[in-house]
């Protein structure tokens, strides 16, 4: 009965989006979009890990957190006509050489500890969907983002 109960909460708290990243969006018409990916991603088919799958955790911050580095970000790129979201419906719609996901995650395995994030140049406008990389353990210190 006790596990019939916790698949029942779970359940629901997954139904109702308890654990959703918050809704954002800087400029919903622009056609450039910026996809702040915060709920951990799996890479696939891209020249990332010499081509080889990653799997990226989730990013481990929480709704103020999100909340202050979407502003952050979208107040950067608000001279460029650019829609800064969190929204993947957003950034699925956008043009396939005008957009990029940022993958935010504490996963950095792959690459090293000692990068804070990476991006090949000129890749938002490759059209082949690959993301680029912000670590948080590089910039989360207890409930405050340091960047």
């Amino acid at each position: 009965m006790k596990t019939t109960f916790t698949l029942v909460v779970l359940w629901s708290l997954f139904t109702l989006n308890v654990f959703a990243v918050p809704q954002l969006s800087s400029l919903p018409s622009a056609q450039a979009t910026i996809f702040l990916d915060f709920d951990g991603h799996y890479v696939t088919s891209t020249i990332w890990n010499g081509g080889n799958p990653i799997n990226c955790a989730p990013s481990g911050m929480n709704d103020d957190q999100i909340t202050e580095i979407f502003n952050r970000v979208s107040e950067d790129y608000r001279p460029f006509n650019v829609n800064v979201t969190t929204n993947e419906t957003k950034f699925n719609s956008a043009p396939y050489n005008k957009r990029m996901r940022v993958v935010i995650t504490t996963s950095n395995e792959w690459y090293g500890s000692g990068a804070g994030g990476v991006a090949y140049i000129n890749s938002f406008t490759w059209g082949n969907n690959s993301p680029c990389f912000v670590v948080t353990g590089r910039f989360i210190k207890s409930n405050r983002c340091t960047i």
